[in-house]
């Protein structure tokens, strides 16, 4: 049995005539004919009697048209479904996003994309840079909220989100915490807490490489991996840190946060989407084209996608 049978028994069922049910399908009667007689012999029986008044349903007949309509329409739901799914309209897009997103990126920016796109379904994941641009090459998921600059090679796609600077977290009670600006020199002296060599290996490349051309190198007593951690040990007097702006919002007011005068650009950071567009996942592609629908409502310049390897 064939859906092309079951649609040509429904319009002969409402038509009650061959020719204004082939005339309805665009089909040649003849053709018509032929595919309600096999659909008989397949049920082995009769759906319509035929008389010279014209054509009825049998009793069987009857019987079958309401499972007939039911099922062209499941099968219309169907391709609808197939449809949706194919151009991105449903299904599952997998996003890992590091700590520090939480702070403003992802409360604004996912609540709007869930209301345009209902249908797709967001898994969330936290981790680190390495290891989120790790699973979007592997494809193991297909949006990254990562911290850039990224100084490891990699072959996905970034954009960049939103926009900050490093600025010195110091603890309460700490001399440097009466100075609105310092130089980066003067932390020369201070204990660092500092982003974890093995799992947060960017950032800390980047505030050892800052503090090596302001003329030293931080002496590191502890290490942390999440932005919000680093804060926290700030905050219960384990040293000085560097972290993004963004955080102080978050602090329980037990540290201050001072701007640093620094080398142009040294200090400025950013969280980036990653993603690879050649992996054909189309709810990944509705995310990207949303991502830069956002950045241009603030009135910043849409960043340009480049591959970085």
């Amino acid at each position: 049995m064939e859906l092309r049978q079951l649609r040509h028994f429904v319009a002969l069922a409402n038509a009650t005539s061959f020719r204004r049910a082939a005339d309805e399908l665009h089909i040649a009667q003849p053709a018509l004919s032929t595919s309600i007689r096999r659909l008989e012999e397949e049920l082995n029986t009769e759906l319509f009697t035929r008389s010279r008044r014209g054509i009825r349903l049998t009793q069987s007949g009857a019987m079958l048209l309401d499972d007939a309509q039911k099922t062209l329409l499941h099968a219309q739901r169907v391709r609808q479904t197939a449809g949706r799914a194919a151009s991105g309209m449903i299904g599952v897009l997998k996003v890992a996003f590091v700590g520090s997103a939480t702070y403003n990126l992802l409360p604004t920016l996912l609540p709007p994309f869930r209301a345009r796109y209902p249908g797709i379904t967001i898994e969330l994941t936290e981790g680190t840079t390495s290891v989120i641009l790790d699973a979007v090459a592997r494809t193991q998921i297909d949006i990254g909220l990562i911290r850039t600059p990224v100084l490891e090679p990699h072959k996905v796609q970034l954009m960049t989100v939103e926009s900050d600077t490093l600025i010195a977290a110091v603890p309460n009670g700490n001399a440097l915490q009466n100075h609105e600006t310092l130089k980066l020199a003067d932390l020369a002296g201070e204990e660092f807490v500092m982003y974890s060599k093995k799992l947060a290996p960017n950032l800390r490349a980047q505030v050892t490489l800052a503090c090596q051309r302001a003329g030293f190198l931080p002496r590191v007593v502890q290490e942390a991996t999440q932005i919000q951690t680093m804060v926290s040990l700030v905050e219960s007097g384990l040293g000085v840190a560097l972290v993004p702006s963004a955080c102080q919002r978050f602090s329980a007011h037990r540290a201050t946060f001072n701007k640093i005068q620094a080398l142009a650009g040294s200090l400025d950071v950013a969280i980036a989407a990653a993603w690879l567009p050649d992996a054909g996942v189309e709810t990944a592609r509705h995310f990207m084209e949303y991502v830069a629908e956002w950045v241009n409502k603030d009135d910043q310049p849409v960043p340009e996608c480049n591959l970085m390897f």
